[in-house]
């Protein structure tokens, strides 16, 4: 589908996504205009169409293009040889902290993506989006220690409410972020990380043996 696009010279292609995730990051999907992006990328409009077909065909590339390589990043690094789930979940809000300043634009597209309201964006993170989402979440649940959770409590039972109160913390937010029209460079992600931190220790409290008290920040 992408084929006349994909036989551009490397930098080429780089230029033209660069461009779109400039302009959709900072005007949302409805707002943005591919005048804007054509401008920005130094190509025709023609050119743009010719490669994708439209703009929600453009965007939805984007997407995926933004979100394979955070997930792929992310999900790459998560350091699996810890069994402790716990102590993976904090792996991964630094993770996640550290690949905000790694990635700034991917983030910045990202973001705009998962707060605009258009059916486009709405559409796309709940097929593309969470498919790859619950993938990358299956490889953070792979081969946890149940050992760790309390006797008396089923493993599993620990495992789906660690991994909802979390997830349900950080969709809560986000819907706090996208009420109060705030853009991802507005966020205070060490408050967040400091925030989910107090939580996991909560639910340590809740969970863990008493005596499993190894796991570090």
């Amino acid at each position: 589908m992408y084929e006349t696009f994909h036989a551009l010279p490397e930098a080429k292609r780089q230029q033209i996504l660069d461009a779109g995730l400039r302009v959709f990051a900072a005007k949302g999907y409805t707002s943005a205009s591919t005048d804007e992006v054509v401008k920005e990328a130094g190509i025709s409009k023609g050119a743009l169409f010719h490669y994708f077909g439209n703009k929600e065909t453009f965007f939805t590339y984007l997407y995926d293009y933004v979100m394979e390589a955070l997930m792929r990043d992310f999900y790459n690094r998560v350091d699996n040889t810890n069994r402790d789930m716990i102590a993976r979940w904090r792996n991964m809000m630094a993770l996640k902290l550290e690949l905000t300043g790694k990635h700034p634009s991917l983030f910045d597209f990202a973001y705009t993506a998962h707060t605009d309201d258009s059916p486009v964006c709405r559409t796309l993170a709940q097929t593309h989006g969470a498919k790859l989402i619950a993938a990358g979440y299956a490889v953070v649940l792979d081969n946890v220690d149940t050992s760790l959770f309390r006797p008396d409590i089923d493993p599993n039972v620990a495992i789906r409410s660690i991994y909802y109160t979390i997830s349900g913390y950080s969709q809560t937010e986000l819907d706090r972020q996208k009420r109060a029209g705030l853009r991802w460079h507005d966020v205070d992600y060490p408050a967040l990380q400091r925030d989910v931190n107090t939580l996991l220790d909560l639910l340590k409290t809740c969970y863990y043996r008493k005596d499993e008290s190894h796991e570090s920040h």
